[in-house]
């Protein structure tokens, strides 16, 4: 079989777009078993933003990551929000309209195969169906990953888009239904707050930090980490610390005592202590067993 390559981006997709990313593998609309990926990407919409289908050839699920608007479906009309999935399929007509304000960045992959109705329906994204999924969710990580590989060629990457789409398909499984403002604002707020540790965490950031940061209270941002994640923002941010740490183990020199004091420990052994929790095993056992026991 000849390797597939990228295609002119065929007449299913909106033009309504100011930056996009996608891959589309075999456009056919041929039957097929098992779980194919036809195309995957992300689209950040235009202001005027506006996609009417009465049907489509594959089953589509998106996932929408900033933004708002409004998506018609055939049994509701659900407002467009950071976290909401969505999808469709061949007999689902749907629309959407972008947020003139704040027009909406959405991920997207479409699916062909005998075996993805029941795989929709066992995880709760039966086409036709909206909600919401948490914030700590590795879906979008999923779907970047999943766009870098379908930029490749061959059946491999055919393969290989398979299973992955099926572990982004569990990644955004059984979605909240119960939407409603406050839930999405929440979840919102949420996703800030973490996307700020992430970027700030390694310089001693916690959560006064952020809450100053974000005009937040202290209180607000640990019920919104203990609602979503289940853990404290100090020990989010303790978390990020300490992975910084064993990617330094790996990859540096660095006596265990510097390393120590670049995650805020006072001193070696509190940092041990809280790595081999963390962890399983010491700062030492993990050096050895990454890098030949090499360097100890």
């Amino acid at each position: 079989m000849a390797p597939r390559t990228a295609a002119p981006a065929p007449g299913f997709l909106s033009r309504q777009v100011v930056a996009a990313r996608c891959f589309y593998r075999d456009l056919s609309q041929r039957s097929r078993p098992g779980l194919v990926v036809i195309s995957a990407g992300y689209e950040q919409c235009n202001r005027d933003y506006v996609m009417r289908r009465p049907s489509f050839p594959w089953y589509g699920v998106e996932l929408v990551a900033s933004g708002g608007g409004r998506l018609e479906l055939p049994s509701r009309v659900q407002a467009l929000t950071p976290g909401l999935v969505f999808s469709y399929g061949p007999t689902t007509p749907h629309a959407i309209f972008a947020d003139a304000a704040q027009p909406p960045g959405k991920w997207f992959v479409d699916l062909a195969g005998d075996e993805v109705p029941s795989i929709l329906e066992r995880l709760g994204l039966t086409p036709g169906k909206a909600g919401l999924i948490d914030a700590g969710s590795p879906a979008r990580a999923l779907f970047d990953l999943l766009v870098d590989t379908g930029r490749r060629s061959g059946t491999e990457a055919d393969h290989l888009l398979a299973a992955m789409a099926q572990a982004l398909l569990l990644a955004m499984a059984h979605p909240r239904s119960d939407i409603n403002p406050e839930l999405a604002l929440a979840q919102t707020t949420y996703q800030r707050c973490r996307s700020w540790l992430d970027a700030h965490a390694a310089a001693g950031a916690g959560v006064q930090e952020v809450a100053k940061a974000l005009d937040l209270s202290p209180a607000h941002i640990s019920r919104l980490f203990q609602r979503f994640d289940r853990i404290t923002p100090g020990a989010y941010a303790r978390r990020i610390r300490l992975q910084q740490a064993a990617d330094r183990l790996v990859m540096s020199r660095d006596r265990i005592q510097d390393l120590a004091e670049r995650a805020g420990y006072a001193d070696a052994f509190h940092f041990t202590r809280a790595f081999t929790r963390t962890f399983g095993v010491s700062p030492r056992t993990f050096r050895d067993s990454t890098r030949g026991g090499t360097l100890t």
